[in-house]
């Protein structure tokens, strides 16, 4: 017996397959960057970034709030690391909009000034975010939070640039 699927149950059913993809989706576009950075790591002679679970959580929701709010601006979310219980001194982020794949967006960062952060000997862990909103104005949003130095109970330096397809904003 065949069934007729109404509108609002064919888009609750895409939904959940959506939503039941979305970690899959980001955990290999996390696997890619990591990979891609340590590349880049490797080539100039220094030790691959370990993936922070507590840098990834706040990379990821930062990802996210860019993509929701279709807005790049803002600051490093130390009061969301330090809760995580991620307690080392050294802290940088770097975001980008716009572009569509890990090998796009970590190109582009080791063509600007995001490279010092990528190639940086004393960032030791990074925290990587993905996400996609197709009704927002750039779409795809990258976030990579580094981390490194002494563990410490207050962060020391910190450092944030925001990059689009045409431009970048240091914050």
């Amino acid at each position: 017996m065949r069934h007729k699927l109404s509108l609002l149950q064919i888009s609750l059913i895409g939904s959940v397959l959506m939503l039941t993809g979305l970690p899959s989706a980001q955990a290999g576009c996390v696997e890619s960057m990591l990979s891609l950075a340590n590349q880049h790591r490797q080539t100039h002679r220094q030790t691959a970034l370990v993936l922070s679970k507590q840098l990834t959580q706040v990379a990821q929701r930062q990802a996210e709030k860019m993509a929701w709010s279709d807005d790049l601006s803002g600051d490093l979310p130390s009061d969301e690391i330090e809760a995580t219980g991620y307690g080392k001194s050294r802290l940088g982020l770097i975001a980008a909009a716009g572009h569509r794949s890990p090998a796009q967006v970590i190109r582009y960062w080791m063509s600007s000034q995001s490279r010092d952060d990528i190639l940086d000997e004393n960032y030791t862990d990074v925290g990587i975010g993905c996400a996609f909103d197709p009704s927002s104005s750039y779409q795809y949003y990258w976030v990579m939070i580094f981390g490194g130095g002494q563990s410490q109970a207050g962060h020391t330096e910190t450092r944030r640039e925001i990059t689009t397809q045409g431009r970048r904003i240091w914050l």
